[in-house]
């Protein structure tokens, strides 16, 4: 009888692996805008790079790096693109320019309104900002998220058992650990039993 050869398994496992790995890697890389770097601002910064935007519109073009063309802020994190970013608006939010964190969403626009006044010299709302500001709602985790865990975790019993199987000859032959109920039966006869004490 011809044992099976169950050494290939391993080789292909790891070629499929391998496969996937370079997938991965291929499609993260995949649209990042060329030269891409996020430039981290503390509080203090940020406030001042608004200040910085709101004079240069007024005509003070001294320096012309430090300008906003929007923000976004999800809870205490801000994100924002400068003007003529190479950003794409598909890709804002996945990628930024400048990103911050802040104390809160009230206390940013609070911080905001003092710096306009105090350069204008009256109060202003938000929809008169010099940058588009917008917060963004928390996303909920999509329904296939969920069911990821239970999906990998039968994948894994299943592979194991399927792998016991191999393993234990359940491919045939008679032998092997699903077989045990499969035995011929054997008539007994009494008459040919000759043990004498």
């Amino acid at each position: 009888m011809k044992k099976k050869n169950t050494s290939r398994f391993l080789p292909v496992s790891l070629m499929y692996l391998g496969l996937f790995i370079i997938i991965v890697v291929v499609l993260r890389f995949m649209g990042t805008p060329e030269n891409y770097e996020s430039k981290t601002l503390s509080y203090s910064e940020m406030l001042s790079w608004v200040e910085n935007d709101l004079k240069y519109d007024q005509g003070d073009k001294s320096d012309a790096t430090r300008t906003l063309q929007d923000i976004r802020i999800l809870d205490n994190q801000l994100i924002g693109r400068v003007e003529n970013s190479k950003i794409s608006d598909e890709n804002f939010g996945t990628y930024s320019d400048i990103d911050c964190v802040i104390p809160g969403e009230a206390q940013f626009y609070q911080d905001v309104n003092r710096i306009y006044a105090s350069v204008l010299g009256r109060e202003v709302s938000p929809t008169e900002y010099k940058f588009t500001a917008f917060s963004v709602m928390p996303q909920g985790t999509p329904w296939w998220i969920e069911w990821i865990p239970l999906l990998v975790t039968m994948l894994l019993f299943g592979g194991l058992w399927f792998f016991l199987l191999r393993q234990q000859g359940g491919g045939g032959g008679g032998k092997g650990m699903m077989n045990f109920g499969k035995a011929q039966a054997r008539v007994n006869d009494p008459s040919k039993n000759k043990v004498t004490f």
